[in-house]
């Protein structure tokens, strides 16, 4: 679930404005996990940032701003020197807690019906930040919650977004 945290510039003129700052992200990310603290990873999926509907000339229209973003990751847990037992399970409660963040890039496509369909797209820089808690399922599943600020900078949009997250370490050295 993500929210639009800035001001949505609707034309003036318009009647019946339903804005929806709500939405549902999906995004997929893969992560280098080193014997060492700093991870490095890539994150992309689809953040759908706005929509709303008005009625303008007595015909329904329909605007819905969405970003792919495509982010170089650095990850980092908080506690660094916890103990893990014997049977590889985690002491410590802030080992499960991690920072990430990370550059990169966005393609912010913008999409318009009333009267037909326009459709738009462009590539702009922006960065994210997140906070993370992961729970131990196996040794090589954990569920985590997530959340993150996603900052996109030319247009100047920007979501918070908090996300459940299934972590798979496909391989171990």
């Amino acid at each position: 679930m993500s929210y639009y945290s800035r001001l949505i510039g609707i034309p003036p003129g318009v009647q019946n404005v339903a804005i929806n700052r709500i939405t549902a992200p999906a995004t997929v990310r893969l992560m280098w996990y080193p014997d060492h603290r700093l991870r490095i990873g890539l994150e992309s999926g689809r953040v759908p940032l706005y929509s709303y509907q008005v009625t303008a000339s007595g015909e329904r229209a329909r605007v819905g701003v969405s970003a792919i973003p495509i982010l170089l990751l650095f990850s980092m847990p908080l506690a660094w020197l916890s103990e893990v037992s014997p049977d590889g399970k985690e002491r410590s409660l802030a080992q499960r807690l991690s920072v990430t963040a990370g550059p990169g890039a966005y393609i912010v496509r913008s999409d318009l019906s009333y009267l037909g369909e326009v459709n738009t797209s462009k590539v702009s820089i922006g960065w994210m930040l997140a906070g993370a808690y992961s729970q131990p399922i196996s040794q090589r599943v954990r569920l985590a919650a997530e959340v993150k600020w996603y900052n996109i900078t030319a247009p100047s949009d920007a979501v918070l977004s908090i996300q459940a997250l299934l972590v798979w370490r496909a391989f171990s050295w």
